[in-house]
């Protein structure tokens, strides 16, 4: 590792000749390349979009609209980071949230559960269609029987 004539930043020239910044943390030093390998894919990010999906499924469906409203955000949150780390899949990812997100927040507002059901359902038939095309129709979603243990989806349990 190199310094920069006295510069207190650190700097990496262990990929030839290309000086890059070096963090650090308390128990090491990562280049912006290890940095970049550490983003997750969306293989990394579709288990806790799932997951959280179907904890929007079950406050919605429990009439916790604001716990729905917030899960779905961070549905959308996740599939920006995907975005941003695998940016080939931004058309389809715009797409699949005009499309399919988009219908659930709308649903969400108006707190209509037939709704919100219809386009949950249709969401999950979309991405099944496009796991399919994109090789991995191995992986099928379907929305969890039950919500989650650790937090109520009720309305009236907000402290």
């Amino acid at each position: 590792m190199d310094t920069n004539d006295g510069d207190d930043r650190a700097t990496d020239t262990s990929a030839g000749d290309r000086v890059q910044p070096v963090a650090r943390t308390k128990h090491t030093e990562l280049t912006l390349d290890q940095i970049g390998a550490l983003m997750p894919g969306l293989g990394s990010l579709m288990p806790i979009i799932a997951e959280r999906f179907g904890w929007a499924y079950h406050a919605a469906k429990g009439g916790n609209w604001g716990l729905a409203r917030y899960q779905l955000r961070k549905v959308r949150k996740l599939l920006g980071v995907g975005k941003l780390t695998r940016p080939k899949w931004i058309p389809s990812i715009d797409a699949y949230d005009a499309a399919f997100l988009q219908p659930l927040a709308e649903a969400i507002e108006a707190g209509d559960w037939q709704a919100f059901d219809a386009a949950a359902q249709a969401a999950v038939n979309d991405a099944n269609r496009i796991h399919a095309e994109t090789g991995y129709g191995y992986i099928v979603y379907r929305i969890p029987e039950k919500g989650p243990a650790h937090m109520s989806t009720e309305p009236g349990d907000a402290a």
